[in-house]
């Protein structure tokens, strides 16, 4: 919608073509303008029906409403005039609200409606010169309302509204822009002048924001016409000096709400402003609203790429910086030719001045007394306890601490400061001066404390190079003082070689590190040809991390024995590029390891030895207990049946009753002797082991002497089948052995005898329920005849084992086991 266009077509034809316009630029389906309750025009895609005249009624909610003949809708009435004032009025189908930029694009469409249907009313009270200013004032509106470029500055923006606005009123005028200070809102600052009075307004730069008229019109909202400044009970003393003879404004807005003023004065006497004018100046400041929202996006814009700009080179700076000190210097430098301040401190005493000379004093002041930092800002994304850049706006003056005497002195006004953050630590501090006073905006805090991000990696980054540096140097140490070689053997990119060999190479090789370096094959060559097939597994990587024994053959010929302990390096795609290791001499372990080996040897010869000789002993009482007992029996027991068998043909010739009872004495004792015979030829060997097994054999060994001893006994016969007759000869021993130990120091009322079949070996297992004994204490002592030590070597002797426990008043277990297979003796050395 141009101004221009309004101002060529005729009076009804303007204000339907305005709110087309209007109702197009929003998307609208319907736009009416209203005066007086009535409808004086109407377009867009809807315009009859009864929509028309109910869009004001509905236009009182937020919500989206059903406007007849339409459907769901927002509907939006702006208003200007007081009575008999203009209110537009759109509708738009849909549930979505009209933006900020969207309805000030309207208000300034609804004061230029309100401007063309007020030219009918100034022709019946001024006649056609009436209606001919008004042309005229809508001519300029069309001139001057026009976009400011994109690549306007703010100030240019700021301008183009002074200078719009006076040229609207005539040359005559003086113009002030007035704004509201976003950092301090009691206060509004006149940002551009326009006219021959700008000396007078200048001196009224920043005042209280309820100051003068400029403050009546933010705090009312609407358009002020003052025809007798002189006599405002408000008006300004400089103003009146300066001879304004009237004023008028009106509100400057931005997403709605009221952040200034735009005033025309005039020092002209007798001065009036026309309703025209008035609605003009209502027309342009809403116009100069939307420019200023713009400008201000630009500006913004412009800010944020030049902060992004800055933080980049910033962090490129503090990355490329050979040190900590250097990236202070550079982050300070940038910081300061970018926001203007005159001097920038930081960590490690680095500074930055743009006048050496001027703030020298300063700069000594402060390093002797830091400056204290009193007022505490927020930042977005701050804790509210945590760390965030402190801002004075206007630093104590003369008569207080030196350092601030000697800001004051170099004409500094305010100061800036923010941390050195990393991992939420605070690592120090980075402080700007300036010469002006003023708060920094959001932004400029928030890129700030970015910088003191930055500035902490930088810190993280040079602490950890340098821990890395010590790391390297403690390694270097440890690696030329060990008595291992280390070692780092590049395979990929070619050539492969030695990137790093230790001194000890010399002491455990014969070869220096440097004739490592200069021939790449020197391992190789090396390592004994019976183990080079361990290097080729090494060098692949596949036995990695495990040790390795491999001979190397020195530099003199000799053999030296070294450990292996290797670790593969791979790159990012996974292929093996180099292997690192770490190689010890272990020659003299090697030896031990060989003399250990042969001592073991001989031990076991030794006790092989002995078990043979005790086989051989074993088995020549076996023998010789097996040809006492066939002695007994052949010679002995036949010799005694004689003698029995005469002495009884001697006793029947003999009546002599003495004789009879002398021989039959002598018979008795014959047949006992008989019997102890036969028992001692039983208990040299057991029949009974060879003909019903040894189950039988223990329960004959055991009836005889129940009666005897009063010892009951049970056998428990588990076997899965009878053992060999040798196993059953070494398991009768045993228990003959520790049965004869029950009988004798046990005081046992009952023994009970297990027999198993265990590992695929025989187990014999004695429990009686005696007086038992410490075992720890009569371990090796003899038990019965042989003791535990005798029935230990009897079952080693076959390759198994005996033990035994016991408890005082638990009674006593013994145990025996043998394999299922006797070795074979080993047959004596010559």
């Amino acid at each position: 919608m141009t101004v221009e266009a309004l101002a060529d077509a005729g009076e009804q034809g303007s204000l339907n073509r305005a709110v087309t316009q209007a109702a197009e630029a929003v998307g609208a389906e319907i736009a009416i303008a209203i005066r007086g309750g009535s409808v004086i025009a109407s377009g867009g895609r809807v315009t009859g029906g009864p929509a028309r005249f109910d869009l004001l009624a509905l236009a009182g909610t937020n919500e989206p409403v059903e406007v007849p003949g339409i459907g769901v809708c927002r509907v939006l009435a702006i208003g200007n005039d007081p009575e008999p004032g203009v209110s537009l009025v759109v509708a738009r189908r849909g549930t979505l609200p009209f933006t900020d930029p969207e309805v000030a694009m309207l208000r300034s469409v609804a004061q230029l409606v309100a401007l063309t249907s007020r030219m009918p009313r100034e022709r019946e009270s001024t006649g056609p010169l009436g209606v001919t200013a008004g042309r005229e004032l809508l001519e300029r509106l069309s001139r001057i309302q026009q976009p400011i470029p994109d690549n306007e500055s703010l100030q240019g923006a700021f301008d183009a509204v002074t200078s719009g606005a006076a040229t609207l009123l005539g040359d005559g005028a003086t113009v002030v822009l007035r704004l509201i200070d976003s950092d301090d809102p009691s206060f509004a600052t006149a940002v551009s002048f326009h006219g021959h009075q700008q000396a007078v307004f200048h001196s009224l730069t920043r005042l209280p924001a309820t100051a003068g008229l400029a403050g009546k019109i933010c705090t009312a909202g609407h358009l002020i016409v003052e025809e007798d400044y002189p006599s405002l009970p408000y008006a300004l003393p400089a103003l009146v000096a300066a001879g304004v003879q009237a004023s008028m404004g009106t509100p400057i807005r931005e997403a709605g709400r009221v952040v200034g003023s735009l005033l025309v004065s005039s020092d002209r006497e007798g001065i009036s402003f026309s309703l025209n004018e008035r609605a003009a100046l209502r027309a342009f400041a809403e116009h100069a609203s939307l420019v200023l929202t713009n400008s201000r996006r630009v500006e913004a814009m412009r800010e944020q790429a030049a902060l992004a700009k800055l933080l980049q080179r910033v962090a490129g700076a503090a990355n490329e910086a050979d040190n900590i000190e250097q990236a202070v210097r550079t982050c300070l430098e940038l910081v300061c030719s970018h926001t203007g301040w005159v001097a920038g401190h930081g960590p490690c005493g680095c500074w930055y001045v743009t006048d050496a000379e001027r703030f020298r004093a300063f700069q000594t002041a402060a390093e002797q007394a830091p400056f204290r930092f009193e007022e505490k800002l927020p930042v977005p994304g701050d804790p509210p306890a945590g760390p965030g850049p402190t801002w004075i706006a206007d630093l104590p003056g003369e008569g207080k601490r030196p350092e601030q005497r000697s800001a004051a002195a170099a004409g500094l006004r305010s100061a800036f400061s923010f941390p050195v953050i990393s991992h939420e630590e605070a690592l120090g501090t980075v402080e700007f001066f300036s010469t002006k006073v003023g708060l920094p905006d959001v932004s400029i805090l928030d890129a700030m404390a970015q910088v003191g991000s930055q500035l902490g990696r930088t810190f993280e980054r040079n602490k950890a190079e340098r821990a890395l540096r010590e790391s390297e140097e403690r390694f270097r140490r440890l690696a030329e003082n060990a008595k291992d070689l280390i070692f780092r053997y590049r395979l990929k990119p070619a050539p492969a070689g030695f990137e790093y060999v230790s001194p000890s190479s010399t002491e455990i090789t014969g070869y220096t590190p440097e004739e490592h370096y200069a021939d790449p094959d020197i391992g190789r060559r090396m390592v004994h040809h019976a183990d080079r097939h361990l290097l080729e597994m090494t060098m692949t990587g596949e036995r990695a991390g495990r040790r390795l024994s491999m001979r190397w053959i020195r530099k003199d010929s000799s053999i030296v024995w070294t450990e292996h302990r290797t670790v593969p390096v791979h790159d990012r795609d996974g292929t093996l590029v180099a292997i690192e290791g770490i190689i010890r001499d272990v020659t003299e372990a090697k030896r031990a390891e060989q003399q250990t080996a042969h001592l073991i040897r001989t031990l076991r010869d030794v006790d092989a030895e002995r078990r043979h000789l005790l086989a051989r002993c074993v088995n020549a009482q076996e023998e010789e207990s097996s040809r006492i007992a066939a002695d007994i029996h052949d010679d002995s027991i036949q010799v005694m049946a004689v003698v029995s068998i005469r002495l009884g043909m001697l006793a029947m010739q003999l009546s002599d009753p003495v004789q009879l009872r002398t021989v039959g004495k002598l018979q008795e004792a014959v047949e006992l002797s008989v019997n102890k015979l036969r028992r001692l030829m039983f208990d040299l060997r057991p029949l009974a082991l060879d003909r019903g097994g040894l189950a039988v054999a223990l329960r004959e060994h055991l009836e005889p002497g129940d009666g005897e001893t009063g010892l009951a006994f049970e056998i428990q016969d588990n076997f899965v089948a009878e053992p060999p007759p040798q196993t059953r000869v070494i398991l009768y021993r045993v228990a003959q052995e520790a049965l004869a130990n029950v009988r004798k120091h046990s005081a046992a009322g009952h023994v009970s005898i297990a027999l198993e079949t265990l590992d695929r070996g025989c187990l014999l297992r004695i429990t009686d329920d005696g007086v038992g004994f410490s075992a720890g204490e009569r371990a090796e002592s003899p038990l019965g005849h042989m003791g535990l030590t005798a029935m230990r070597e009897r079952a080693e002797m076959a390759g198994g084992w005996a033990r035994i426990s016991s408890e005082p008043g638990q009674g006593t277990t013994i145990e025996c086991w043998v394999p299922p297979e006797i070795p074979p003796l080993m047959p004596s050395k010559p």
